[in-house]
């Protein structure tokens, strides 16, 4: 909390709040950082970020872009997995292949356990999982074009 909560014996909800005004306009005092900020709950990385965020100075306070760009937001983005030869030509001929072509090789590919086949349909998995942004369980054809184009096939091969 930014003020003493609960309320000290004697003070109303309005020291509070004009505690709390004061505590937040006043440059010169400090927040009070929450003990698991403290108690390396929370990594040095974070607490940095946190710090610098929660700067009262506007004119030392960093901008939205420049938060997100700290190196504790880019931990966390994900990697655009790697595609192999073999997916790449496999995506380009399923991408000129009749729909009821395509549906049944979706359906064997479904019932397929066969442990020679596990790793090829773990990679599939995992690029069809980072395409997926909007978690539906199917690409549509512009995310196909979008695959297919960052896996350096020429734009005119993915439009077909």
């Amino acid at each position: 909390f930014i003020a003493q909560w609960p309320l000290p014996p004697g003070k109303d909800m309005e020291w509070w709040q004009s505690e709390v005004n004061r505590i937040i306009q006043d440059l010169r005092t400090p927040y009070k950082p929450h003990t698991n900020l403290q108690n390396r709950t929370v990594s040095d990385e974070c607490v940095q970020l946190l710090n610098v965020m929660l700067n009262k100075d506007s004119v030392q306070r960093p901008a939205a872009e420049q938060c997100l760009a700290h190196s504790w937001f880019r931990k966390f983005e994900t990697q655009l997995p790697l595609l192999s030869v073999g997916v790449t030509q496999c995506l380009e001929a399923y991408s000129v292949m009749p729909e009821l072509k395509k549906t049944l090789f979706l359906l064997i590919a479904h019932q397929s356990t066969a442990p020679a086949q596990a790793q090829a349909l773990q990679e599939l998995r995992s690029v069809f999982t980072h395409f997926d942004t909007r978690n539906r369980g199917a690409l549509g054809t512009d995310d196909l074009r979008e695959v297919l184009q960052r896996s350096g096939i020429s734009s005119l091969k993915a439009e077909r």
